[in-house]
């Protein structure tokens, strides 16, 4: 990214993060569905659903387990 931007400076994300490559479908569906869980496991609602900040009312969320 640094390559294409030259005027960027510094550091992109805090220290101990990370980026990855989403190779396929599967990853990508595995990484929302960790983020759509999160305000689940922070304790702010009991599903997904029932977040108001979510993002969006159409979110396919998968049955199946990642």
């Amino acid at each position: 990214m640094r390559a294409a931007r030259p005027w960027l400076h510094g550091r992109l994300w805090q220290r101990g993060y990370y980026d990855r490559t989403l190779r396929d479908r599967d990853d990508a569906h595995a990484v929302i569905k960790y983020i759509l869980e999160n305000p689940v496991r922070g304790g702010l609602a009991k599903s997904p659903h029932e977040y108001p900040f979510i993002g969006g009312t159409k979110v396919p969320f998968r049955t199946s387990t990642v």
